[in-house]
């Protein structure tokens, strides 16, 4: 898995510490859940997606 930057890492966890302070509310840090998991996609090679392809 690729690394996050600690952006990123910041943003999540100040949108975290936001809900539950009660500022922010639960459609809006799903937002932010989104783009978080989102950035988590493992970057493949072509040969890996090649292998991936034929395996499925």
């Amino acid at each position: 898995m690729p690394e996050r930057s600690r952006i990123l890492e910041e943003v999540y966890e100040t949108a975290n510490d936001l809900h539950s302070a009660g500022i922010m509310n639960k459609r809006r840090l799903q937002t932010y859940e989104a783009i978080y998991q989102a950035l988590q996609v493992p970057q493949y090679t072509s040969e890996q997606v090649k292998e991936l392809r034929r395996s499925l």
